[in-house]
């Protein structure tokens, strides 16, 4: 009997894992579909057929056998409801009717079996109690069931086979229960499990997807220097392949004269949150590409740097571009500085100009023009605005004052003109200027004694007279450009047998950081000191001031003009 009990478990254990896969929260749960209960209900009424069929007999000889058939039933109730125990009751039924033969005891254990699975259907399916709750009770109840069967029956020994009885259901059935439990939480990890291998490798695969169509090149060091990752990008880049680069040092991909700079970087970049720079890259052809790097360090598990990682884009047309850009520039910065006039020296009229260029192009000048009656005429123009386009004006307008100058030299005039001719060259459609420009205009007449002028806007002159007294050059008009029927007013201050004038544009005001007035006063009180040394000795100081800044956003344009009799 023992050897029965034995066998009994073994079958149950044996049956529960082989089909262990099975047992799945989409099938073995009260929430499945009916479908996938119904299946649940006949896997379990396999398993209970089987034990039908190894069914323990009490004693040798009788015909009274015991069974953990309906574990199977009760199993079926809690995971599965009525949809899951009724299907497995008629199959236990039916296999205890084929293999027992059609006699009153075996219907009357197959009506038991429908019982006990309907009554486990229901208590599982309408009671919200924990599944060992419901599970334990349930075999309790299908024990009582058996026991009261036997007693009807008035079966000899009832005692003993229903405590027999109670021993296999008790420790079958528990067993059986938390093997369920486990292949169910099990199945629902490794389900788990599976769905997130396939999300990993599906993100993977459309991150590595990502990585290989972006035209940027994304790569990782070590902190060695040493490359540890590079997409694909790297080769149409450099033209080195990636599996060649793996191990080597960022350095050696540069350009040779940069060698000590780009190591320099990188160690600068460990200990930046970001950083970005234009390098040199030396293809595997033997060309030269810039490309741009933003970088960050990279940081490991314990917070410190074990590298850099960040992306190169490919920069050579855009740098290229730009150098040319700069070529560009500094050419018009020469071409614009050599039509500015060589300092001249004559008994009546000196007249020395000094230049300062911005770090971008500008729109500053000045010109003069000595006539054969002794009269001088001078002009200083600031086009306001950067870059092209005010060089281009201040170009054009140098080009215009030059053919004007040859025979006009009233500062009203020039002035008139210049405006009226700014107007209409560069009116828009709205009828709007788009161009305009600071003017100062100086005309030195050395027989009557006499300085005339015309300020547009212009930062004010300075004059000093030979009796010390200064001249402040603000009479005049509106800016040029601004309106075609400006009216513009002559100032004029007289000397005796000499006078200084200094004109300049508002990027002194830069230099000095001070206000125009400020400006005004710091230079008048420079011409005053200096007024008996020589007036190259005024711009001489006044260059080494400007130049002690570096470069500054606007040009800086100085006229020192010196009449005598």
């Amino acid at each position: 009997m023992l050897e029965g009990y034995m066998m009994n478990l073994c079958l149950l254990l044996s049956y529960l894992f082989v089909f262990g896969h099975s047992f799945k929260q989409d099938m073995f749960s009260l929430a499945a579909k009916p479908t996938a209960r119904i299946r649940a209900g006949l896997i379990l009424g396999v398993l209970g057929g089987l034990l039908v069929v190894f069914s323990i007999p009490t004693w040798e000889g009788s015909e009274t056998r015991v069974s953990m058939r309906s574990i199977a039933l009760v199993l079926a109730g809690v995971f599965g409801g009525v949809y899951a125990a009724l299907p497995a009751a008629l199959l236990i039924a039916v296999t205890r009717l084929f293999f027992f033969g059609v006699n009153e005891i075996a219907i009357h254990s197959a009506g038991l079996i429908l019982l006990i699975g309907w009554v486990s259907g229901q208590v599982g399916a309408k009671f919200e109690w924990p599944r060992a709750a419901a599970f334990h009770l349930l075999n309790v109840f299908q024990l009582l069931v058996f026991g009261l069967y036997l007693l009807y029956q008035e079966t000899p020994f009832f005692l003993t086979i229903f405590l027999q009885q109670v021993i296999v259901s008790v420790l079958g059935g528990t067993l059986a229960y938390y093997v369920v439990s486990y292949l169910l939480t099990s199945n629902s990890l490794t389900d788990e499990l599976k769905k997130s291998e396939q999300r990993y490798r599906d993100l993977s695969e459309n991150y590595n997807g990502v990585l290989n169509r972006v035209t940027e090149v994304i790569y990782q060091t070590d902190n060695d220097g040493r490359w540890t990752y590079l997409n694909p990008a790297w080769e149409a880049v450099s033209e080195y392949s990636v599996a060649e680069t793996l191990g080597h040092y960022v350095f050696e991909y540069g350009s040779p004269e940069e060698v000590q700079d780009n190591q320099e970087a990188l160690e600068h970049i460990k200990g930046q949150p970001t950083t970005r720079l234009q390098v040199k890259l030396v293809t595997k052809s033997g060309s030269v590409k810039w490309v741009e790097a933003l970088s960050e360090p990279l940081l490991g598990e314990d917070g410190k740097t074990i590298g850099t990682t960040g992306t190169l884009m490919d920069i050579t047309e855009r740098k290229e571009a730009e150098l040319r850009m700069v070529s560009d520039m500094e050419l018009s910065k020469r071409i614009q500085q050599s039509v500015l006039p060589a300092p001249h020296y004559s008994q009546a009229v000196t007249f020395r100009g000094s230049y300062v260029p911005s770090s971008q192009l500008s729109g500053d000048m000045y010109t003069w023009r000595v006539y054969d009656c002794g009269t001088s005429a001078a002009i200083i123009i600031d086009v306001m605005g950067h870059g092209v386009s005010s060089s281009l004006v201040s170009m054009y307008i140098h080009a215009f004052l030059q053919n004007m100058l040859a025979s006009v030299s009233d500062p009203v005039q020039i002035m008139d003109l210049l405006n009226k001719h700014l107007c209409q060259l560069f009116k828009s459609n709205y009828n709007d200027t788009i161009v305009y420009c600071t003017a100062l205009c100086v005309q030195i007449n050395p027989a009557a004694r006499q300085v005339h002028y015309v300020n547009a806007g212009h930062p004010y002159g300075i004059g000093i007279r030979d009796d010390g007294k200064v001249e402040e050059l603000s009479a005049g008009g509106l800016t040029l450009g601004i309106d075609y029927h400006a009216n513009y007013q002559l100032g004029m201050f007289s000397y005796e047998t000499a006078a200084r004038i200094l004109l300049y544009t508002d990027g002194l005001f830069e230099v000095y950081d001070t206000s125009p007035r400020a400006t005004f006063c710091r230079l008048r009180d420079e011409l005053v000191t200096l007024y008996n040394e020589p007036i190259e000795k005024l711009l001489v100081k006044l260059e080494l001031e400007m130049n002690s800044g570096g470069s500054w956003p606007d040009d800086i344009c100085l006229l020192a003009i010196e009449a005598r009799v």
